[in-house]
């Protein structure tokens, strides 16, 4: 996963949001990619955004697992929110919103993505 991401050579500063529910193995193997950069002189890893902030490059391994339409991430999600979404895709939609514009995101997503109503949002709406 971390392979595709393009870094720039020119950089010193990365910031990194791993959005995920996983043990942070992406997170390290991207460090360890980052490592090989000269010109990173500071990366900033953060598993948790509470400030609304952007971030140059989100990771994530979402939880799979279908929530109720009525659970509070679907509450307060109502813009994109179909149905009975599957939490992977709020987590993927928090990583869009998350991203600064030219920003690269990269996530472990199962086939099913394309099965939902959701699957036909590319970019949460503003405000979101």
């Amino acid at each position: 996963m971390v392979s595709l991401y393009k870094i720039p050579t020119d950089k010193q500063c990365i910031t990194v949001l791993d959005a995920g529910a996983g043990s942070g193995i992406l997170s390290c193997a991207f460090m360890e990619r980052l490592e090989q950069f000269n010109s990173i002189k500071e990366i900033e890893l953060i598993g948790e955004n509470k400030n609304s902030l952007k971030y140059d490059y989100v990771i994530g391994n979402p939880p799979y697992m279908k929530i109720s339409k009525n659970a509070p991430e679907v509450i307060a999600m109502p813009e994109i929110c179909y149905g009975t979404p599957n939490l992977y895709f709020l987590f993927a939609a928090i990583g869009l919103f998350n991203l600064k514009d030219n920003g690269k995101k990269v996530y472990i997503i199962p086939r099913s993505w394309t099965s939902g109503a959701y699957s036909s949002i590319c970019k949460p709406k503003q405000g979101f």
